[in-house]
Formats: structure tokens, sequence, C-alpha cells
């Protein structure tokens, strides 16, 4: 084999090849490290988009999630007024779907003769009629008069407030839920001392959007500041209009009534 001699042209021809190709070589590598960097932060920038519109369908989801509690609580109040309103009438079947009367219903063993009176269609209550009704239920059934008891819910919460403002001297205990009134009934000099001295508790949704929780508190306010009563008042804060189901069913109501006597 024929030996090969290095020249110095050959040397630098080799060293310029050489040189070359790592400038090729260094050069790729650099070019690849800039793909590199830009394919990085595209990388990143996608990250930071998906990332992105994972927040944004979060948000939508509870949008939509508020949204549709909204309407199902729009429907529980258009339910509950459409109740409160259809329960007027001359069918007592109605005035069982809510509160005592649904209660006694299953319930033998409640401890409470359970009046119910039903509101006139496209009437109000007429207050001098409800106190003649009780004259002749509580002498008919042997009733202790110091032991009656109060209470309505939606239009019978102003129907109790309206008793209360009447003959607040005929009750042991009122509870008026979702409910307001005139205060000027609350007033009046002969009827001052028994209302100061009347316990009442008062029940509201705090989310009522067919009676405003202000109609209760508003009354409340009344009797703390110019009557000096020990009234007590009860928010549910995510209540809506229907704050009767809940306090119906709460044993310790019906034990505050049996611990009062006229």
């Amino acid at each position: 084999m024929k030996k090969r001699s290095l020249t110095p042209f050959g040397l630098a021809f080799l060293d310029i090849m050489f040189c070359g190709f790592g400038a090729v070589v260094l050069l790729v590598m650099i070019l690849n490290g800039e793909v590199l960097k830009k394919r990085e932060a595209k990388s990143e920038d996608l990250r930071g988009e998906l990332s992105r519109a994972t927040i944004s369908e979060q948000l939508a989801l509870e949008r939509l999630t508020q949204v549709r509690k909204k309407v199902d609580t729009a429907r529980l109040e258009s339910s509950s007024l459409k109740s409160a309103i259809e329960g007027r009438g001359s069918d007592l079947q109605k005035v069982k779907v809510h509160g005592p009367p649904k209660i006694v219903d299953s319930r033998p063993d409640f401890p409470f003769v359970v009046v119910s009176p039903q509101c006139p269609k496209g009437n109000v209550w007429d207050s001098e009629g409800l106190l003649a009704m009780l004259d002749e239920v509580t002498h008919r059934l042997r009733i202790d008069e110091k032991r009656v008891y109060l209470t309505g819910l939606s239009m019978g919460g102003f129907g109790t407030w309206n008793l209360v403002g009447k003959a607040p001297g005929r009750f042991a205990a009122a509870a008026p839920i979702c409910g307001g009134g005139n205060t000027r009934d609350f007033l009046l000099p002969k009827s001052r001392e028994a209302l100061q001295t009347l316990p009442i508790w008062v029940f509201h949704g705090g989310k009522d959007g067919v009676v405003k929780p202000e109609e209760s508190q508003r009354l409340v306010d009344l009797f703390q500041n110019r009557l000096k009563s020990d009234i007590q008042l009860t928010i549910y804060p995510e209540a809506g209009h229907d704050s009767w189901t809940k306090t119906y069913n709460n044993p310790k109501l019906y034990e505050w009534f049996l611990s009062h006597s006229r």
C-alpha cells in the first residue's frame, strides 16, 4: 500500500475540513438549541393557553352552576308563592299542604289542637272574624285559654302579625313565619303592655324573594327598640320563601310554645 505523504496543503485542507465540519456540527447544535428553545417557548405558551382555557372552563361551569341554582330557587319561590295564593278559597285540603295541619294529619300524638282557618279567595284576613272563631273553638273544645298559641306562614304570617297587633292578650306566644305587618298596629297605648310581654319568635329566609326578610326585621326592630320586647328572630341565610318547613320540623318550636302560658 502506497503511503500518503502529508503536505502543508493537505494538512491545512484537513484542518479546514475538520474545522469546517466542527463548525457545521456546532452550527447545527446551535440551530437545534434555538429550535428547542422555540419549541419550549411554544409548549409553554400552549400550556399557558391550556391553563387559561381550563380556568375559563371552570369559571364557566361555576357560573352555570350559579345560574342553575338561581333558576331552581326562582322555581321554588314561584311554587311557594303559587301554593300560598292557591291556599285561599274553600278547599280545606289545600291548608294541609304545609305546617301544623300537615303534621297533625300524620302524627296522632301531636300535643296540640290545631285550628287552621282558610282565607276566602280574593280576600285578606278578617281579624274580627278570626277572633270570633277562636272564641267558638275554645268554648266548644274546652281549650285552656291561657295556652293558646298563634303561628302562620307567608300570608298566614301577615295574619299572625295582624292578630298579635289586634289582640295580644289572647295568646300565650306567637311565631310568625315569612310575614310582615303595619308598624302602626303595634303602637297603640292600650296594647303596649301586652305586646311587651308577649313571647314572639320570628322566622324568615335570608333569600326570600316573595316577602323580603326586611319585613320581619322592621317589626323586630320596632319591638326591640320601641316596645323593649324580648322578641326573637331567626334568619335562615340560604332559605328562600319556604322558611316554614325547617321551622315546623324543629321540635324546639313546640317546646318553646309549651313553655309559655298567659
